[in-house]
């Protein structure tokens, strides 16, 4: 009785799909033997990978105070973690990119960046986010410009208060960071503080300027 051992052949290949596929391909292997009537054919079929990588930041362009630091969190989706690559920069005047920091395999990222203006233009932060897998990278963008200054608003015009009388005064301002104003009323005659509220009542006692 003749017996006869079956060998296990095994083969590979590296392809690389070209650009012009932009949907799937299908990967046709024929076996023969020379020998059997027939071939055999097996199909392998490649999904291009739709979805590109994303960036979300945790806010919208905003206002800050000069020479402040203000803390950039960006979250990443659309694919695992560990393929993320990404890089912020500065952009000056809209033309030239500076790089701040790079980072990888993460699906968030924070930059601490210090807001030093020199001029009342806005500051331009770009994230260049790849996986290293879609043709597309995604660039997100926050501009972040100066608050602007504290003015007052109401007006006061000097005033002659009858000795006894009650000169009610309150201050009106806008620009900054509103729910932080702090006022601070004086009598400039001797530079003593009669308030710290946004309202103040004068009793008018002797001659006194504020």
């Amino acid at each position: 009785m003749l017996s006869e051992k079956i060998k296990q052949i095994s083969d590979s290949i590296s392809f690389s799909v070209p650009s012009y596929i932009k949907n799937s391909t299908t990967l046709a292997l024929v076996l023969t033997d020379n020998c059997s009537p027939k071939s055999d054919t097996v199909l392998y079929k490649i999904q291009i990978k739709q979805t590109s990588p994303k960036t979300t930041f945790n806010f919208n362009d905003s206002q800050v105070c000069d020479n402040s630091d203000l803390k950039l969190m960006a979250h990443f989706e659309n694919d695992d973690s560990s393929k993320f690559e990404w890089t912020w920069k500065y952009i000056y005047n809209n033309k030239s990119w500076f790089p701040l920091k790079n980072g990888k395999n993460s699906n968030a990222d924070s930059l601490i960046y210090q807001a030093n203006f020199t001029v009342n233009d806005p500051i331009t932060i770009a994230l260049i986010l790849n996986d290293k897998c879609t043709e597309k990278t995604d660039t997100a963008f926050v501009k972040i410009s100066l608050r602007k200054p504290v003015i007052f608003t109401s007006k006061f015009n000097d005033t002659t208060l009858c000795y006894g009388n009650v000169l009610k005064l309150k201050a009106i301002a806008t620009g900054g960071k509103g729910k932080n104003y702090n006022f601070e009323w004086k009598n400039i005659n001797d530079n003593a503080v009669l308030s710290n509220s946004d309202t103040f009542d004068f009793f008018a006692v002797k001659t006194s300027k504020i």
